[in-house]
């Protein structure tokens, strides 16, 4: 599998071959329950003994072939009792419910649809026991973060690696309950975990209305909270658009809406944290739809690594960037400002993003204090180069692929919507 570190040094077998998604999502929708309990069991090995004497390990096999042969209610053909909870707990899996929730879902199950009391388990436990029984049960295993070694067998209580001295654990931030409130609580967690790829959906999606992105926003988080889609990146421009924070700092629009929509531009209010800000042609937009839950990072990191991305686009064409300092958002070239963050965290998943000036009117830029920060100059990738820059659209590919590489996702598909739109 792509991205899949071997473990041969450290117990792996060097003959084990992780299956993809897709191989697991047709083994789950598999009608021949009764393979599946016969390999759990030994497969064409299987011990006689168990079918001959009656001890725990016979009583555990046959309640499975009996729960493969069983409907889930009278009369369903399509499920029976073992293929539906096997079912549920991939969906558990692939879409990271937590233990109670699980267990909250199979008592409304049960309560909703009286048929099912006699066929469901009680609790995520009870799930659990059956799968561990069909050998489909895991473990989370801890790694060093530079893949040196697993903390695994008799290195499983170590908290240094013992390779590299790189500690085991690190502390992270978590946000509050609320979804507006950006406090943040100190957590100690495993600085690596053996997980699957990281999957994220980018949508290049050229030029976009501002009011129709938001709403796409909107649905997109609400699809994200509810494990509809993946992590998703959409890569746009706007026309020229100036949009105020949810702190609507209306003093720091230096012009009218009349003389803004004289020279074509609109002005709009959002929730985003930040202040006045300006969107336009020649300028790359990145909004990441993405689980800081899941992704593990705090809003605190996550403006960080917004920064990031644009310092190393920056660095790609020798423009020496660097993050804000006290009292000033975004990303700077000195005292001028190359791009600007304004962020929502919802539920723990984020919306609005980031703007990086590749080559806009700064003229725009004069009609308000950017940002709040008065006194400062805004500039561009154009203006501190200097010289030719490759195409726009190359240009933003770069940006994507900063932001991939910040936050590590190693499994990225990429949608045209541009492309989508015309036909």
């Amino acid at each position: 599998m792509k991205g899949y570190t071997n473990w041969t040094a450290h117990g792996e077998g060097t003959s084990f071959n992780p299956t993809t998604s897709q191989e697991e999502d047709s083994f789950v929708m598999s009608d021949d329950m009764h393979d599946l309990i016969y390999d759990a069991f030994g497969g064409n090995n299987i011990d006689e003994n168990i079918i001959d004497e009656p001890n725990e390990q016979a009583k555990a096999f046959f309640k499975l072939i009996d729960d493969a042969q069983h409907e889930l209610y009278p009369g369903c053909k399509q499920f029976s009792k073992l293929k539906f909870i096997i079912r549920l707990f991939h969906l558990k899996v692939i879409g990271k419910w937590s233990n109670k929730s699980f267990t909250m879902l199979l008592e409304l199950l049960k309560e909703v649809f009286p048929d099912l009391t006699q066929s469901l388990p009680t609790s995520f436990y009870e799930v659990r026991k059956i799968i561990g029984e069909l050998g489909l049960s895991y473990a989370k295993i801890d790694a060093c973060p530079n893949d040196c070694m697993l903390y695994w067998k008799e290195h499983e209580n170590d908290t240094l690696c013992r390779v590299c001295n790189t500690p085991r654990y690190v502390e992270t931030e978590t946000n509050s309950s609320s979804e507006d409130d950006l406090s943040l609580k100190r957590k100690k967690v495993s600085a690596k975990e053996m997980r699957g790829p990281r999957s994220i959906e980018i949508w290049k999606m050229g030029a976009v209305n501002y009011l129709e992105a938001l709403k796409l926003q909107e649905k997109l988080t609400s699809d994200r909270k509810t494990h509809k889609i993946k992590d998703t990146l959409l890569s746009l421009q706007h026309p020229p658009t100036f949009t105020l924070g949810k702190r609507r700092t209306v003093h720091n629009v230096l012009v009218s809406e009349a003389e803004l929509k004289a020279m074509g531009a609109e002005l709009h209010y959002t929730e985003r944290g930040g202040d006045v800000t300006f969107h336009g042609p020649h300028q790359a937009v990145l909004y990441p739809i993405i689980s800081l839950r899941d992704i593990r990072i705090g809003a605190r990191k996550y403006v960080e690594n917004l920064e990031s991305t644009m310092i190393e686009l920056a660095s790609l064409y020798g423009v020496k960037a660097r993050a804000g300092h006290t009292g000033e958002t975004g990303v700077w070239v000195g005292h001028r400002k190359i791009g600007a963050i304004g962020v929502r965290i919802s539920s723990g998943i984020t919306s609005h993003g980031l703007a990086f000036n590749i080559d806009p009117d700064l003229n725009y830029f004069k009609h308000i204090v950017p940002c709040g920060i008065a006194d400062k100059e805004v500039t561009s990738l154009q203006k501190e180069v200097g010289k030719v820059l490759p195409s726009e659209q190359v240009i933003h590919e770069q940006l994507i692929s900063s932001f991939v590489k910040v936050f590590g996702y190693t499994d990225v598909t990429w949608r045209d919507k541009t492309s989508d739109d015309k036909e």
